[in-house]
């Protein structure tokens, strides 16, 4: 079977969204000809992978108010079984979304200053660690946070 004219390729592949795939086994030729053919057309081609849902239009205010009433649970459980997931919902709410395998180490940016102070009352970084729910790396990470020193630096003062 011919390879298709430029129009046909067109069609095919932007306005039906068939994959280049799709196309090699309808045409009965190989992808590396459709590319060639689609490059010589001047088709753009699509990112690999799944297309991204697009957020979707909720209202924020009525976001809001439904997480006062019902509890931001509630409206993650609402969201999933709409399609939509934690990212996209902390879009929705302007709340930044937590980086994926760091939420633990943030749950102590968020208490650096508690964490330091109780550290130097004598509080043992195990006991912190199990105080504010996360590991005794991030601990050891906000007390470096927090140090006060010159973040590695060699004291100026102090010559050599």
């Amino acid at each position: 079977m011919p390879i298709p004219e430029a129009a046909q390729l067109h069609h095919d592949y932007v306005r039906e969204g068939k994959t280049i795939r799709d196309l090699a086994r309808v045409y009965r030729c190989r992808t590396s000809v459709l590319l060639a053919a689609m490059d010589a057309a001047g088709i753009a081609r699509r990112r690999p992978g799944r297309p991204r849902a697009p957020v979707p239009d909720w209202d924020a205010e009525k976001l809001h108010q439904l997480v006062k009433a019902k509890g931001i649970r509630y409206v993650r459980a609402f969201a999933r079984r709409h399609g939509v997931n934690r990212e996209k919902l902390a879009v929705l709410l302007g709340t930044p979304p937590l980086e994926r395998g760091q939420r633990r180490r943030q749950v102590a940016v968020a208490h650096d200053a508690a964490i330091r102070s109780a550290y130097e009352a004598g509080a043992s970084i195990n006991s912190l660690a199990t105080r504010y729910g996360c590991t005794r790396r991030a601990i050891g990470y906000s007390l470096d946070r927090t140090s006060g020193g010159n973040n590695g630096q060699p004291d100026p003062a102090i010559e050599l």
